[in-house]
């Protein structure tokens, strides 16, 4: 299939999670004034600072393991990682702390699932190699589960 051609592979509940999450972050009004819509599942090399990516690390069965139990809740693990090249520190703790407030306990609406609950686990913000990057990790808990 070319990378042009749309996918007939049914959107699991990860890609209805990430595209929810990656919209909210997008239309945060205080977000928006900052990073001006920059905002993407996955890492943008050579994109115009501040911007945030995001990433899905982990998608484990969370409950209703039952044999023949049908469709069950799915547990995610990702993270956002707000970039900025300002060489201020602050800049990238204070995207970070946006998007904390944006999403912990977000009432996201997912196509096709239902949120069960979107948590903050934790927030580290740190210097890249270059001393000129900061870089504020959101990283965060979902649990999805089919409508």
């Amino acid at each position: 299939m070319s990378a042009a051609a749309a996918s007939v592979l049914p959107a699991g509940p990860d890609a209805a999670l990430m595209a929810a999450i990656v919209a909210a972050l997008q239309t945060q009004p205080q977000l928006s004034a900052v990073i001006g819509g920059r905002v993407a599942d996955g890492p943008m090399p050579g994109m115009t600072s501040p911007f945030i990516y995001c990433v899905q690390s982990q998608v484990q069965p969370w409950g209703g393991l039952a044999p023949n139990a049908g469709p069950e809740a799915t547990e995610h693990v990702l993270m956002a990682t707000a970039v900025s090249r300002s060489g201020q520190i602050g800049d990238a703790r204070a995207l970070a702390a946006l998007i904390r407030a944006t999403l912990h306990d977000a009432p996201l609406t997912l196509a096709g699932f239902h949120l069960v609950n979107l948590r903050v686990v934790f927030t580290d913000v740190y210097p890249a190699a270059d001393a000129v990057t900061y870089l504020g990790v959101v990283r965060l808990r979902a649990v999805v589960e089919p409508v």
